[in-house]
């Protein structure tokens, strides 16, 4: 009730200037927007040690279903995890795509190999060495942006979510139709 009545919506927010530092398609003023409710909804959790779990890196690549060439003078793939990493300075970040040209691995960032169009390549990568023994405290599907997809790729993934974690679905398309646009 409170990020209505307080407007926190318009407020700039640490996590807005992250997600902008590290190239996130996520932050304030951009169509996405998505870093104020995210900052009032992980605030009280942000100092725990977390395991995130996000899929959908940012691919530049116009041949990968929703990818961000729209934004690709200012998106980076990859932002978002970095972005998260700074904001949650004692959790593990994880992250999955497509696009195996973006996948990376740094300090408490590992990434790998996903396409939700795949059941199969989504079970190899849920037992994949990363993957396979983590419980996630928040899931992040930042994919496909397909209603048939976002549900299927949940059912196959909502048993690696924490009791009490969170489940996020950005860019839900109001339709069974990938051609939707996004509400």
């Amino acid at each position: 009730e409170s990020y209505f009545s307080d407007r926190l919506y318009e407020k700039r927010t640490d996590l807005c200037s992250m997600m902008s530092k590290w190239g996130s398609d996520k932050g304030l003023h951009t169509e996405h927007n998505y870093t104020t409710l995210y900052n009032f909804l992980f605030t009280d959790i942000r100092l725990k040690e977390l395991n995130i779990f996000e899929i959908g890196l940012g691919s530049h690549n116009i041949n990968i279903p929703s990818n961000m060439v729209y934004m690709a003078d200012k998106a980076i793939p990859g932002g978002s995890l970095r972005a998260w990493k700074e904001f949650f300075p004692c959790a593990n970040i994880y992250g999955a795509d497509i696009d195996g040209n973006i996948l990376f691995s740094e300090d408490r960032i590992k990434t790998v190999y996903c396409d939700q169009l795949n059941k199969f390549i989504v079970g190899l990568m849920l037992e994949s060495r990363h993957i396979k023994d983590i419980q996630f405290d928040i899931i992040i599907d930042d994919g496909l942006h397909n209603l048939p997809q976002n549900i299927d790729f949940f059912n196959m993934i909502i048993h690696k979510l924490k009791i009490g974690g969170m489940y996020i679905i950005e860019d839900v398309s109001n339709s069974f139709d990938s051609q939707a646009n996004a509400f």
